[in-house]
Protein backbone atom coordinates (compact mmCIF):
# COMPACT_ATOMS: atom_id res chain seq x y z
CA UNK A 1 0.00 0.00 0.00
CA UNK A 2 1.12 3.23 -0.79
CA UNK A 3 0.82 6.17 1.66
CA UNK A 4 2.02 9.95 1.50
CA UNK A 5 1.77 11.89 4.42
CA UNK A 6 0.96 15.81 3.89
CA UNK A 7 0.94 18.72 5.71
CA UNK A 8 -2.06 21.30 5.36
CA UNK A 9 -0.70 22.91 2.86
CA UNK A 10 -0.52 20.11 0.67
CA UNK A 11 3.32 19.65 0.81
CA UNK A 12 4.92 15.74 1.08
CA UNK A 13 6.22 15.24 4.97
CA UNK A 14 6.65 11.21 4.29
CA UNK A 15 5.88 8.51 2.03
CA UNK A 16 6.67 5.01 2.38
CA UNK A 17 8.95 2.55 0.16
CA UNK A 18 6.13 1.26 -1.94
CA UNK A 19 4.81 4.89 -2.82
CA UNK A 20 8.41 5.91 -3.25
CA UNK A 21 8.66 3.05 -5.85
CA UNK A 22 5.49 3.62 -7.32
CA UNK A 23 6.42 7.39 -7.85
CA UNK A 24 9.68 5.87 -9.76
CA UNK A 25 8.11 2.97 -11.53
CA UNK A 26 5.86 5.99 -12.79
CA UNK A 27 8.59 8.54 -15.11
CA UNK A 28 9.59 10.24 -11.26
CA UNK A 29 12.95 11.23 -11.78
CA UNK A 30 13.23 13.04 -8.04
CA UNK A 31 14.59 11.24 -5.61
CA UNK A 32 13.22 12.96 -2.82
CA UNK A 33 9.95 13.70 -2.15
CA UNK A 34 9.19 15.98 1.37
CA UNK A 35 8.74 19.40 0.69
CA UNK A 36 7.19 18.60 -2.43
CA UNK A 37 3.45 19.57 -3.48
CA UNK A 38 1.64 16.56 -3.85
CA UNK A 39 -0.69 17.97 -6.27
CA UNK A 40 1.74 19.54 -8.54
CA UNK A 41 4.25 16.15 -8.51
CA UNK A 42 1.20 14.40 -9.73
CA UNK A 43 0.48 16.62 -12.61
CA UNK A 44 4.03 16.48 -13.90
CA UNK A 45 4.74 12.53 -13.48
CA UNK A 46 5.14 10.70 -17.12
CA UNK A 47 2.85 8.17 -17.78
CA UNK A 48 0.19 9.79 -15.37
CA UNK A 49 -3.54 10.52 -16.88
CA UNK A 50 -3.36 14.35 -17.15
CA UNK A 51 -7.49 14.13 -16.77
CA UNK A 52 -6.84 11.97 -14.04
CA UNK A 53 -4.37 14.00 -12.16
CA UNK A 54 -5.86 17.46 -12.97
CA UNK A 55 -9.22 15.68 -10.66
CA UNK A 56 -6.94 14.44 -8.09
CA UNK A 57 -5.32 17.90 -7.58
CA UNK A 58 -8.67 19.04 -7.27
CA UNK A 59 -9.93 16.68 -5.24
CA UNK A 60 -6.96 17.23 -2.56
CA UNK A 61 -7.04 21.18 -2.73
CA UNK A 62 -10.62 20.62 -2.07
CA UNK A 63 -9.86 18.64 1.52
CA UNK A 64 -7.15 20.37 2.28
CA UNK A 65 -9.55 23.56 2.48
CA UNK A 66 -11.83 22.39 4.00
CA UNK A 67 -14.78 22.01 1.59
CA UNK A 68 -15.10 18.50 2.00
CA UNK A 69 -13.84 15.79 4.63
CA UNK A 70 -12.31 13.02 2.06
CA UNK A 71 -11.95 12.54 -1.87
CA UNK A 72 -11.79 8.96 -3.26
CA UNK A 73 -9.95 8.42 -6.91
CA UNK A 74 -10.04 4.93 -7.90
Amino acid sequence: MQIAILDRQGLIEYTNSAWHAFAIENGYQGGMFKGTNYAELCLNVEGVEKDQAKSFAVGLKEVLAGLTNKFEQV
